[in-house]
């Protein structure tokens, strides 16, 4: 079987569970953040490791933008944060799920001109600290993080 390397996968795969999900972090915690990806979801773990050490959550991938997956975790846990990419797709997803928190990676240059649009890229690229302060911190209707 040959494989073209070119072709990045780009959805849910045919047959997954709508409301399937990965769990990394504080199983027990009241508060789960909700990824696109697992390496997002571990990004962002690491994240809150270095700015919010405090922050006791779990992390979520639901392998895909799954509105079943989110509405499975409001059952779980008690704040459910949307915290996906910041791309057009994404910020539909938002909109859709506008009566949870969430926090939106920065879109901008970080080092070696790489521009950044999720977690994982944050991590890797990005080293202004304030701005990944902030961008920890977006629409949180009012729920206030100690960073």
């Amino acid at each position: 079987m040959s494989i073209d390397k070119d072709i990045k996968f780009k959805k849910i795969a045919q047959g997954s569970d709508p409301d399937g999900f990965w769990l990394i972090g504080d199983k027990n915690a009241d508060t789960v953040y909700v990824c696109e990806s697992a390496i997002d979801a571990i990004s962002l773990m690491m994240l809150h490791q270095k700015y919010a050490p405090q922050e006791k959550a779990c992390y979520a991938s639901m392998g895909g933008l799954k509105d079943q997956a989110v509405e499975h975790l409001k059952t779980l846990f008690k704040n459910v944060i949307i915290a996906v990419d910041n791309d057009y797709s994404a910020d539909e997803f938002r909109e859709k799920h506008d009566d949870l928190y969430n926090i939106i990676p920065s879109e901008k240059i970080g080092r070696n001109n790489q521009k950044t649009k999720d977690w994982n890229d944050i991590l890797c690229f990005y080293d202004n600290d304030c701005v990944i302060k902030k961008c920890l911190n977006e629409k949180f209707k009012g729920r206030y993080l100690l960073y």
